[in-house]
């Protein structure tokens, strides 16, 4: 199981390589948007981690987008799903998916900063 990320680095994501996500994966904030603005992932391009989790990653990348298109105002609903994915980190199992979402938020806070 590799992130699939060969469109991304077509378009300019910024992907770096982070093993507990399981080799090169996009780097993107907690709203699932990558370095290339309204640009989100989902899934296996944003770090290998279970189905649940990347359904729960394309519901905050949908209301993300949406929120930034002005289309919706669901803010509270975001903040939800990010809670969700909290719990389904929390046990020993989230361990890894845990580090890997801690480094890809990190790098994500220096790339913004140099924009």
């Amino acid at each position: 199981m590799t992130p699939s990320t060969r469109l991304l680095s077509q378009i300019g994501v910024t992907l770096e390589f982070i093993p507990e996500a399981g080799g090169y994966v996009a780097i993107h904030d907690e709203s699932m948007q990558t370095s290339v603005k309204g640009v989100y992932v989902a899934g296996d391009a944003s770090g290998i981690e279970e189905a649940s989790t990347a359904m729960i990653e394309g519901k905050i990348a949908g209301l993300a987008s949406a929120i930034q298109l002005g289309r919706s105002k669901k803010k509270k609903l975001l903040v939800q799903y990010r809670e969700e994915l909290n719990q389904l980190r929390a046990g020993p199992f989230g361990e890894k998916p845990r580090i890997a979402k801690e480094k890809i938020q990190k790098l994500a806070r220096v790339h913004h900063a140099r924009l």
